[in-house]
């Protein structure tokens, strides 16, 4: 089948639909992030890029309906780092020590994580489908990239999301989930950008709805 290479990865222009679409629902209705639930979520952060490291505490107050979330951060010391709200693409810094604003990328790689990992580039049920052996693909075409998103056929978990561009490569793994609130949440998540060198490691330490 003719395939289209985007970021070194060659996908079908139409993904097989081996599987039928009902149960396509089943992994989008347990799929945490598609809950209509206002949720607040305490993750330990360690962030990596190039010659250094930054380990947070972070507060993350999400709508991933409506798209919003609310994020604030101190360090180990109990020093507050930054204080960002997000509606759709918008990001609006609302404090940012003044040491860390030295340097915009981190502001800026912080909110693009935010956003990639709980509120955009989320998996539908009207996307491409390809079932595997033990894993179910889904594809979506998306900002003239491609979306890959990665489900366990058994517990129907979300494992992983890749989105491939000539612009981005990226790559998020979601690990070790739980049941929060009778929700099953990843308490692990690890995102790497691999254009611009950085990753970022979350650890849930505890969730309640709002």
């Amino acid at each position: 089948m003719a395939g289209c290479g985007v970021g070194g990865k060659d996908y079908p222009f139409v993904a097989q639909k081996s599987i039928l679409i009902s149960n396509i629902n089943i992994y989008m209705e347990q799929y945490w992030l598609n809950k209509p639930a206002k949720l607040q979520l305490h993750h330990m952060a360690l962030l990596k890029f190039k010659n250094y490291q930054i380990c947070m505490d972070g507060i993350l107050r999400l709508d991933a309906e409506t798209k919003q979330a609310t994020l604030v951060a101190i360090n180990p010391f109990g020093i507050k780092l930054f204080d960002l709200s997000i509606v759709g693409n918008v990001v609006k810094y609302n404090f940012i020590l003044p040491a860390l604003n030295k340097n915009r990328l981190f502001s800026e790689q912080v909110a693009d994580c935010t956003k990639r990992i709980f509120l955009n580039y989320q998996p539908t049920a009207n996307d491409d489908i390809i079932s595997l052996a033990d894993k179910l693909k889904i594809i979506q075409r998306l900002d003239n990239g491609y979306l890959e998103s990665i489900f366990d056929i058994h517990t129907k978990y979300l494992l992983e999301k890749s989105y491939f561009s000539a612009q981005k490569i990226w790559q998020i793994s979601f690990a070790d989930y739980k049941i929060f609130e009778e929700m099953a949440v990843p308490t692990k998540i690890v995102f790497q950008d691999y254009i611009n060198n950085y990753t970022l490691v979350l650890k849930l330490v505890g969730l309640k709805v709002l």
